[in-house]
């Protein structure tokens, strides 16, 4: 199969009409008339991923998150986008962003979240045309949703504001958005959301949750890492459709979230 072979399948289940506007996904790098051998899979693109890559013999790499999003001016290697615009071309290395047009698809990354999650009765938090904005579900479970949400996310800490509103954690109302969606909280709220679980909050947005649903900053890596999950699955079965058995699909094993906890 050809690079833009697996590009058309991808772009059939995650239309590039749903990125927003302020985004480059796409192909970034790369010749797409190139066989492929096989894929990596990544939430970011880092010189460690395409290492991994070069390791694995990919040469398609995935990423949620776009090595290059703004227009460069040198590749001098000064930073590590440059230095990784480098090193891809330099191992013919393709590299696919596929970002906000699978966070807005029923396919992507929030409805992903939720599924692991366990919740229920899953739709989109909003819509805006084609766009399914986010996602919102029901909890039943016999845990608290706080002590569900670490175990199943594998979180020591969760960063909070207020509370579910209700006596019992035992029903409620989640609201999603992965990545930077604290301006969706108004949906959640609108929508009679108890939890609105999304990342990168200011600190004076928190103060909403006095009024309105508990806020559950869960950080921008941790809530989209699944992306990785949708991935693999989706690219598996366009292998497995074209009865591909030699091509394989890897997830990236680098943590590349710049974010620690000391």
């Amino acid at each position: 199969m050809k690079i833009k072979e697996l590009k058309k399948h991808l772009y059939e289940v995650f239309p590039l009409s749903l990125q927003e506007s302020y985004d480059n996904c796409g192909m970034t790098i790369g010749n797409e008339e190139k066989e492929i051998t096989n894929v990596l899979v990544t939430l970011d693109v880092t010189e460690e991923v395409i290492d991994e890559a070069i390791e694995s013999d990919c040469n398609v790499i995935v990423a949620h998150h776009p090595i290059v999003f703004r227009g460069l001016k040198s590749f001098r290697g000064d930073n590590y986008v440059e230095r990784c615009v480098i090193k891809a071309i330099r191992h013919d290395i393709a590299i696919f962003a596929m970002h906000t047009n699978v966070d807005n698809s029923e396919n992507g990354t929030s409805f992903e979240l939720a599924k692991v999650l366990e919740l229920q009765d899953l739709s989109p938090l909003d819509t805006e045309g084609d766009k399914a904005v986010g996602c919102i579900g029901t909890y039943n479970g016999t845990q608290d949703f706080t002590t569900h949400l670490k175990e199943k996310l594998k979180l020591k800490v969760v960063k909070c504001a207020g509370t579910p509103g209700k006596k019992s954690e035992k029903s409620l109302r989640i609201g999603i958005v992965t990545g930077s969606g604290s301006e969706f909280y108004g949906t959640a709220k609108s929508r009679e959301c108890d939890v609105f679980v999304s990342a990168d909050f200011k600190y004076h947005q928190y103060f909403d949750a006095i009024d309105g649903p508990m806020i559950m900053d869960i950080g921008h890596y941790e809530s989209e890492i699944f992306a990785k999950d949708v991935f693999f699955r989706e690219i598996s079965l366009i292998f497995s459709k074209n009865e591909l058995t030699l091509h394989k699909v890897y997830r990236s094993g680098v943590v590349t979230n710049p974010v620690r906890f000391l």
